[in-house]
Formats: C-alpha cells, sequence, structure tokens
C-alpha cells in the first residue's frame, strides 16, 4: 500500500496472512475490504502497533489515505447537515469515529464503539447523513447507519469528523 506518512508517499507492506477476518471481508467477494488492508497498512506503518492507529483521528486517516489535508472537528464543532451534504456533494472525503468507551445519543443502538465510518451520503427529506461500516455489508456490525447532526445528543455518539479539504 502508498500511504502519505510524516509528510512523504511511503509504500507499506501487507502480509495478505494477515487479513481476513470474518467480519472484515467484503459481501461480494469473500476477500478482505480495502478498510481492513488500509489499517493494517497504517498499523504497519506505525511500527505495528495497533494503537497507534486505534487512537488517531478520522482526520489523519484521510490524510494518510489521499495525502491531502482534512480538517477535523470534535464534539465542542461538528459540522451541521448542511456542511456534511457540502463536502459529500464535492466529492470530498468524510470520515466520522464514534465514542470511544459507548455511543448514547441518537442511532447509539446501531454504532460500535471507537469505530471509523465513512460519511456516505446524505437524505435531504429527513436531514440525516449515512454512514458506512468500511468493513462491508459482512460486518458484524450494522452496514448502513442514519443519524441527524442537527440533533443536540448527536455529539454522544459522535465524536469526531474529518473532513478532506480540496
Amino acid at each position: 500500500m502508498r500511504l502519505h506518512v510524516d509528510g512523504e508517499w511511503t509504500d507499506v507492506a501487507v502480509d495478505p496472512s494477515d487479513l481476513g477476518a470474518q467480519e472484515t471481508v467484503d459481501a461480494a467477494s469473500g476477500e478482505p475490504s480495502w478498510a481492513s488492508i488500509y489499517e493494517m497498512a497504517m498499523i504497519n506503518a506505525h511500527d505495528g502497533r495497533p494503537s497507534a492507529v486505534s487512537a488517531d483521528t478520522p482526520a489523519a486517516g484521510i490524510e494518510m489515505i489521499t495525502g491531502e489535508r482534512a480538517s477535523e472537528y470534535d464534539t465542542v464543532a461538528q459540522p451541521s447537515f448542511e456542511e456534511y451534504k457540502q463536502a459529500i456533494d464535492e466529492g470530498r472525503p468524510v470520515t466520522v469515529m464514534t465514542d470511544p468507551l459507548k455511543p448514547i445519543g441518537p442511532a447509539a443502538d446501531d454504532l460500535v464503539a471507537a469505530h471509523v465510518d465513512e460519511v456516505s451520503g446524505y437524505d435531504e427529506a429527513t436531514g440525516e447523513i449515512i454512514l458506512t461500516d468500511p468493513h462491508g455489508p459482512q460486518s458484524q456490525n450494522p452496514y448502513e447507519v442514519r443519524i441527524d447532526p442537527d440533533h443536540p445528543g448527536y455529539a454522544f455518539s459522535i465524536t469526531m469528523t474529518g473532513i478532506g479539504e480540496r
């Protein structure tokens, strides 16, 4: 894998034997998902320490994959529905991280703690953004979760957002 690490592009090896846990395979092919490959590459880029990746942020992941800067938002100042919509319409990558202990806000029952999801779309009629689990439809987690970013309890479930800049 090619990742942007410490300001430069770096080739990072991923051993196929490190991939393929049941919850991270693509439903269509049965192969490891793109997310599990990137995740392992990021771990390998940090001397094999999973904690270096799990303790990182959605913006850092976007930057390592794209090589472009990303803005980061936290519980104090999350983007509004309109800001998510604009970023998606502009084709910018958007990811969110759930609460590291236990999501307790809207859609909490469908969210996994300390997990990064892609913001893959939005529903203008309901004002919800659509979160997609990057590990695929066969993940042990719900593949798609809808959540209203303008709900007062949103920040109790989503602690950080990363939006790629263009």
